[in-house]
C-alpha cells in the first residue's frame, strides 16, 4: 500500500525566543542547559557528545561552530549509514533571538522516521521556548512511558504501519506493514500526535486493545504495551 502523501519535504523551522542570543546560544551547547529540553545522545561514545540519557542507537557529531552564529551538528540513529544532519542558525531580533533550524536527509532513512524526526523537533522546540519562559525544567517531548514498537507514515487516510518490531506491542497485536490505524484503547486515531499521546498515558506492561484495518477486513488485537527505551518511537 503506497502513501497518499509524497516524501516528506526536509525540515525548517523559524522562531523567536525571548532571550539574548548568548543565553539562546548557550541553551544549545551546554550540556546542562540543553539537557532541561533536549535528549542527550547515548553514553561513552568517542567523538561523541557524553552526556548520559540518550535514546537506543543514538549518537551526535559536531561538524561545525561558530560562536552565537551557527552550529552544525549530524545525527546517526539505528543504522549508521542513515544520517540526519542539523543546521542552527542564530540571528539578532527585535524582541529578542531569531532561530533557524533546518534538516538534511542523508543514507536510506525511511519515511516514518522523518516524519517523526519533525514531530519530535516541533515538540523539543515547544519545550525549549517552555523552559526560557518559566524556568522548570519539564521535557514533555521525551516523557514517554510505553511504546507501540511501530513506525507509521501519516496519509491522507489516516496512520499506516510502515515498520513493526519484533516482540513489540504492535507484533504481539498482529500489526504488519499496510495496515491503517482505527482505535488504541478506543480512542480514535487520525495521526501520529494521537498515538504519542496515548502511550504517555499508559505505562509498559498496560495491556491496549488496537483496531486496524487490512485490506477491506476489520481487525483488532490486544498486547501489552512495549518499553520505550527498547523501541523508536
Amino acid at each position: 500500500m503506497t502513501s497518499d502523501f509524497e516524501s516528506p519535504a526536509p525540515y525548517q523551522r523559524t522562531f523567536v525566543l525571548a532571550v539574548p542570543r548568548n543565553r539562546a546560544w548557550e541553551c544549545f551547547t551546554d550540556p546542562e542547559e540543553r539537557s532541561a529540553w533536549l535528549a542527550e545522545p547515548d553514553a561513552g561514545t568517542e567523538d561523541h557528545y557524553t552526556t548520559a540519557g540518550g535514546s537506543p542507537g543514538f549518537s551526535v557529531v559536531v561538524n561545525e561552530v561558530v560562536a552565537f552564529e551557527r552550529l552544525r551538528w549530524t545525527e546517526r540513529h539505528a543504522d549508521p549509514s542513515d544520517k540526519i544532519e542539523i543546521c542552527v542558525v542564530f540571528e539578532d531580533a527585535v524582541t529578542g533571538t531569531r532561530i533557524t533550524v533546518t534538516h538534511a536527509r542523508f543514507g536510506e532513512i525511511d519515511d516514518a522516521h522523518w516524519q517523526a524526526s519533525h514531530r519530535g523537533w516541533d515538540e523539543a522546540i515547544a519545550d525549549l521556548a517552555f523552559y526560557l519562559r518559566t524556568g522548570l525544567r519539564v521535557r514533555r517531548h521525551f516523557s514517554h512511558r510505553g511504546a507501540t514498537g511501530i513506525m507509521c507514515n501519516e496519509t491522507l487516510a489516516g496512520v499506516e504501519v510502515a515498520k513493526v518490531f519484533p516482540g513489540s506491542f504492535g507484533a504481539d497485536a498482529g500489526l504488519e506493514p499496510g495496515d491503517i490505524l482505527l482505535d488504541i484503547a478506543g480512542a480514535a486515531i487520525f495521526t501520529m500526535a494521537e498515538v504519542w499521546a496515548l502511550v504517555r498515558e499508559h505505562k509498559p506492561g498496560d495491556r491496549l486493545v488496537i483496531r486496524y484495518v487490512r485490506g477491506r477486513h476489520l481487525r483488532s488485537g490486544q498486547a501489552a504495551l512495549s518499553n520505550a527505551n527498547d523501541f523508536p518511537q
